[in-house]
């Protein structure tokens, strides 16, 4: 009898441990707009601001527990999947340069990851917020926020590799909707 409470003891005090203690995560989003010849070699300035109010992505448990954040700027990493993705769509982004031309500028406003403690599970949730903006000759022509959210149930704080996999999903869905926005494709392409 005293071994299983030993053990009961240690396995909530390692489960209690994983809680408290942060994530560093190597966040890598999924790109997934298709080759095309929509920008037709056109050359655009693409510049991304960091809007989040807070530079953490979320905790691990509700009522604090261990931070989750990006071992790499999140406006950096937005920023490369854009250039990539501007780059199959026939374009020639260049990082952040005035030229006479068009520009996007990427607002990131949030990328949001918590939980909400149920009766028999949790809920996680991660949500991004990213603003698209076509601007023509300094002024903006179009402007959209698109979204990416990713929701699971669990029972257990989640590890390094799951939020990383959950926050890459949220994010990759946010990026490939700026990048398959019709209005904003069109705007930058001139049309």
């Amino acid at each position: 009898m005293r071994l299983w409470f030993m053990f009961l003891v240690s396995s909530i005090l390692v489960a209690a441990g994983c809680a408290w203690t942060g994530q560093e995560l190597d966040l890598k989003p999924n790109v997934t707009v298709k080759e095309a010849s929509l920008g037709n070699g056109r050359t655009i300035s693409v510049e991304v601001d960091d809007e989040r109010p807070r530079k953490a992505l979320g905790n691990k448990v509700p009522e604090g527990g261990g931070e989750i954040n990006s071992k790499r700027e999140p406006k950096e990493i937005v920023e490369e999947a854009l250039l990539l993705g501007l780059t199959r769509l026939g374009f020639k982004p260049i990082i952040n340069q005035n030229i006479n031309g068009n520009k996007l500028k990427a607002e990131l406003r949030s990328i949001d990851y918590r939980t909400a403690v149920g009766f028999w599970a949790s809920t996680l949730t991660v949500d991004v917020a990213l603003k698209g903006i076509c601007i023509v000759d300094g002024r903006h022509k179009y402007e959209k926020v698109q979204r990416g959210h990713h929701q699971e149930s669990i029972q257990v704080v989640q590890s390094e590799e799951n939020n990383k996999e959950y926050i890459e999903d949220a994010m990759s869905q946010a990026i490939n909707n700026v990048l398959s926005d019709d209005g904003l494709i069109q705007c930058l392409a001139g049309l």
